[in-house]
């Protein structure tokens, strides 16, 4: 996370650069017919090709934020492959969310100090964005606000957007999902590096949009690479209303179902007395077991086509419980990319073991806590932990 000082220091004495995030979204869109950016964005053979171009484009103030190696393995391994020509980027090479996580509310006050002296700002947001309120947060008025669609905004915004000029010395955010990787990039090089052009995400959605994830008000766990200091300092608190359409209410529900599956039946009727439908089937749908939350979440999933975490949970349950029967029927033998990129790394043997248990297979758990607690591997103390009190249960 010490390259967001770098970014913060060229911030400061005025000097263009370019920093972009490529995290697992990015990186599944370069397959076709897949979708990212919480199913906003489907890939398309222009997309794929330009993703690609700004992945392996290099240059000293170029800075493209590469997937953490810890929680989405996989897509830094390939990432990195393509990039650095190693499944494993050097220890210094920047993460895609060196600007977010333990470092959101130092972003947003070197945002608010360095913006209003810049000789114009311009940003790129969907028709969907409110950036009055951004404005004054920011103490900046915008030069111009280029509007992009909600959905899918790559193939009609690109060829409009991809010519715009910006005067020398210009700071443009984009905050418009994969088009913006691609904005930055190309942008960059076409005023020959003599503008900033800083790809931001989601970082301000609960001012734009009334939206808001766990990294907006200190929910991620913590992680030794891209979030050491899983704190919270306040940058968002005053956006994180009770109408807020996000994840803000999910971490202690979360937090709640995986540790205690009972509970999150309490947890669902507290929910269906404020009112808050979807929360509660969903709730209700991550509080059960096996193909019964399956079920329910994919009746959550059909209800409310508007909301992603169902379909999202949905999705992950269907890969990682088809790479744990994988894992658990296969002897160590010839590695696929399947194994290479997946089966080994902690999180599925964590999820491994957690899924076993509810699924009652108590030789599946034991073989999954055994091999997370292999000594080459990197785990997290805390799941270390938790696994060596889970062995004697498994026995």
């Amino acid at each position: 996370m010490d390259l967001a000082q770098t970014l913060y220091g060229h911030l400061r004495q005025k000097e263009p650069f370019c920093f972009s995030k490529f995290n697992d979204g990015e990186w599944s869109l370069l397959a076709p017919n897949t979708t990212a950016s919480r199913g906003h964005q489907k890939t398309s053979d222009l997309l794929r090709v330009k993703l690609f171009e700004a992945l392996i484009h290099t240059h000293p103030r170029y800075y493209l934020g590469l997937p953490c190696p810890n929680c989405n393995s996989a897509a830094h391994t390939g990432a990195a492959t393509l990039r650095c020509g190693t499944p494993r980027a050097p220890a210094d090479h920047p993460l895609a969310n060196a600007l977010i996580n333990c470092n959101v509310g130092e972003t947003v006050r070197t945002l608010k100090e360095v913006l209003p002296s810049y000789p114009s700002v311009h940003i790129v947001v969907s028709h969907q964005a409110d950036v009055s309120a951004l404005q004054k947060e920011l103490g900046v008025t915008f030069a111009s606000t280029l509007r992009v669609p909600a959905n899918n905004a790559f193939d009609p915004a690109y060829r409009v957007l991809a010519p715009s000029r910006f005067e020398n010395g210009a700071c443009v955010l984009l905050c418009c999902g994969p088009l913006g990787r691609v904005l930055a990039h190309e942008w960059f090089l076409s005023h020959e590096h003599n503008i900033t052009c800083l790809e931001l995400g989601s970082l301000f959605d609960p001012i734009t949009q009334n939206k808001a994830y766990m990294y907006h008000y200190g929910g991620l766990g913590p992680c030794p690479h891209c979030n050491p200091r899983p704190d919270h300092d306040g940058a968002f608190t005053s956006y994180l209303t009770a109408s807020t359409q996000s994840e803000h209410w999910f971490m202690p529900l979360r937090r709640i179902i995986e540790e205690y599956r009972v509970p999150s039946r309490c947890m669902a009727a507290y929910l269906g007395k404020k009112g808050r439908e979807y929360e509660r089937r969903l709730c209700l749908a991550l509080g059960a077991q096996g193909e019964e939350r399956e079920r329910l979440l994919r009746e959550v999933h059909t209800d409310f086509p508007d909301r992603w975490e169902a379909g999202t949970y949905l999705f992950d349950m269907r890969r990682e419980w088809r790479v744990l029967q994988d894992l658990m029927t296969r002897q160590e033998g010839p590695k696929s990319e399947l194994t290479d990129h997946e089966v080994y790394s902690w999180r599925v043997y964590a999820f491994a073991a957690v899924e076993a248990w509810y699924n009652g297979r108590l030789d599946l758990g034991l073989k999954a806590c055994e091999r997370l607690l292999e000594p080459e591997r990197s785990v997290p103390e805390e799941q270390r932990d938790m696994a060596m009190r889970n062995i004697s249960y498994y026995r």
